[in-house]
């Protein structure tokens, strides 16, 4: 019999996100249209942020809901530490 692997995830409520940008210190910058999907670079509003993960130095990066970044994006190749991003 085949064994299933167990991985975690870790997801956010939509209807906590307001308080998940709190937490992280950046609800003010995200108001203000500071953010940019990592994969078209489009702006990233309340309305079309399908998904947040953390960058090196303490950053966080988005992708928006457009099929082709929010499922179509390389995580792999974001460090998510910024001693992976060193090697």
């Amino acid at each position: 019999m085949r064994r299933l692997r167990t991985i975690e995830i870790n997801a956010v409520l939509s209807e906590e996100f307001d308080q998940l940008l709190e937490v992280l210190e950046i609800r003010d910058q995200f108001e203000s249209g500071d953010f940019r999907c990592e994969n078209c670079r489009g702006p990233i509003a309340s309305d079309n942020a399908m998904m947040i993960f953390p960058l090196p130095e303490r950053r966080v990066g988005f992708l928006c809901t457009k099929p082709e970044c929010g499922f179509g994006y390389d995580h792999s190749a974001v460090p998510a530490t910024a001693a992976e991003a060193s090697t």
